[in-house]
């Protein structure tokens, strides 16, 4: 069986995901503070 390589994103991947995720959601509407980077990022 071949091996694949297998991609991690990077944390700043993640946070992009979450953040987009959470807009596209209506969960942080325009004008609304974002949380602190480390919340976000779970540090």
């Amino acid at each position: 069986m071949p091996l694949h390589a297998i991609r991690t994103r990077s944390l700043s991947e993640q946070v992009f995901e979450q953040l987009a995720t959470e807009i596209i959601t209506g969960r942080w509407l325009p004008g609304t503070n974002l949380p602190a980077e480390r919340a976000l990022t779970g540090v």
